[in-house]
């Protein structure tokens, strides 16, 4: 039923994007006077009535699926009282009545076939038309995850608009391009060739500054549903995240050989056709691209997810306060790779020896990264970033003071100092800055599975979740507590380093 509800969803984006995107690469374009190129007109408007029905369809089929999935039974999909309440009782239902409604008169504006013979009339025509998608497209973000972004909901929906219409424009622009391309390589009609070259670099110039609001609007969307790298890596809104960008790497450097390479030397059908090649396997990368950014729709936003890490490592600064005399190599790493960096910036403004720069370098930023981030390497495990089950509250501390009694006292010591009777040699002292600054989850992962090397059960199978959670609060109070011997005098309400625990509804639970 999911793999239906994605399918009906990329279908319905990629249509609405499509037919942005030929109104607009029509109006760029401009009104055409050779043979070919009305017969591309032609068929790029033929084609849009096609997008809009495959559009309206697909919309439908996506609010049946999901009003089965929403009432968890598949017969709801067929049951007009349960769609009525899908579409009048919920906001996704509002704004799916608002878009199609707009589809509806688009599709109704394009079956009129208005006369289009005066250049006036061809422009009030594709404009309208340009208009009415656009709109249709931009009403994505009343239902997305934007939408529930507070505060800043206007902001977030903003955003989301921008890259929605500049997918648009840029996607379905770069396929109604393809096609006028296509078109007049074939041809031998001189007039029709110069038409396309001339919209071709009107497009190049467009899409450049689409571009450059696709990638901010990106950043600015990332920031607001990921918020951290433990998401992005962890979770798979993250995940889909960066296949993502994984598709957008080679499609920017094809964009980049056609604006540089193919581009200023369009002349011939040759050249032509090899441009409208390359700018049709662009326009397939992005059908890829909108098939992520569908899936990441329908997942739970990174933000809200619970991150599982993937590598046995992360990077912390930490580990330089632990180990004072690794600083040296960090510093000097991190020193190398911006001079890397600042290199590989000059080496493109160069036009002689850039080659040698370029491998120069890359290889400060190598050798820098091998120097520097070794130290800041500590261990990391699946739960690293989980959040606690339960808050650091004081009845939370004081059940898990008793199960720290009942199963670690003996080893680790009732002060968590690692001086129990039950171990033959000390063990690490829970207190100290390195224990207390390891993060709950990676606790958590240590207290369920054990460290068999140096002899500690798992717990995972002895103890329910909560009451591991429960100790690790324990655990966290007792470096808390060690900690705040160092509390000096000066009032610091800048510096908020040492968390209290919440006692606010269990005054007396601890004594």
């Amino acid at each position: 039923m999911r793999v239906l509800l994605l399918t009906a969803l990329w279908v319905h984006l990629a249509s609405s994007v499509l037919l942005m995107g030929a109104f607009f690469m029509l109006l760029l374009a401009g009104a055409p006077r050779a043979p070919a190129a009305r017969r591309w007109d032609e068929a790029v408007v033929a084609g849009s009535r096609v997008l809009v029905l495959l559009a309206i369809g697909s919309g439908i089929v996506w609010l049946l699926v999901r009003t089965a999935l929403f009432e968890s039974r598949a017969q709801a999909a067929l049951d007009p009282r349960a769609v009525l309440r899908a579409v009048l009782n919920t906001w996704p239902g509002f704004v799916w009545l608002a878009r199609h409604g707009v589809l509806l008169v688009l599709a109704a504006f394009l079956a009129i076939r208005p006369d289009v013979g005066e250049r006036r009339n061809w422009i009030a025509a594709r404009a309208e038309a340009l208009l009415l998608a656009a709109l249709a497209l931009a009403l994505v973000s009343g239902s997305s995850h934007a939408a529930a972004i507070t505060p800043g909901t206007l902001l977030a929906v903003g955003v989301d608009v921008a890259h929605l219409v500049g997918t648009g424009l840029w996607l379905g622009g770069l396929v109604a391009l393809a096609l006028l391309l296509r078109s007049a390589g074939r041809d031998d009609d001189a007039e029709a060739r110069a038409y396309a070259v001339r919209a071709a670099r009107r497009f190049s110039r467009a899409a450049l500054l689409v571009m450059i609001v696709l990638m901010a609007s990106g950043v600015m969307n990332a920031i607001a549903q990921v918020e951290s790298i433990a998401a992005l890596a962890g979770t798979l809104h993250g995940r889909l995240l960066l296949a993502k960008l994984a598709v957008l790497v080679p499609i920017l450097v094809l964009a980049a050989v056609n604006r540089t390479r193919i581009l200023p030397a369009l002349s011939g059908p040759d050249a032509m056709r090899r441009l409208a090649a390359f700018v049709g396997l662009e326009a397939v990368l992005a059908l890829v691209l909108l098939g992520l950014a569908a899936a990441m729709t329908l997942t739970t936003p990174a933000r809200h997810g619970e991150p599982v890490w993937p590598l046995p490592f992360r990077l912390s600064l930490d580990a330089l306060l632990d180990v004072p005399a690794t600083r040296w190599r960090a510093l000097l790493g991190s020193q190398l790779a911006l001079a890397g960096v600042v290199a590989l910036m000059m080496s493109f403004l160069l036009r002689r020896r850039r080659a040698p720069v370029l491998a120069g370098a890359l290889a400060l930023v190598a050798v820098g990264v091998g120097v520097g981030l070794p130290p800041l390497v500590v261990d990391a495990y699946p739960t690293t970033y989980r959040r606690p089950l339960v808050t650091y509250h004081a009845a939370s501390i004081a059940a898990g003071m008793a199960t720290y009694r009942e199963h670690c006292a003996a080893c680790h010591g009732a002060a968590g100092a690692g001086d129990g009777t039950s171990t033959a040699r000390p063990l690490a002292d829970l207190r100290s800055p390195p224990a207390s600054r390891r993060h709950a989850g990676e606790l958590f992962w240590l207290v369920s599975h054990g460290v068999p090397a140096r002899g500690m059960p798992a717990f995972g199978g002895r103890l329910a979740e909560r009451r591991r959670w429960d100790v690790i609060n324990f655990i966290r109070l007792l470096g808390a507590a060690d900690a705040s011997k160092t509390i000096g005098r000066r009032v610091e309400p800048d510096r908020a380093w040492l968390v209290a625990p919440d006692a606010g509804r269990d005054v007396g639970a601890v004594h």
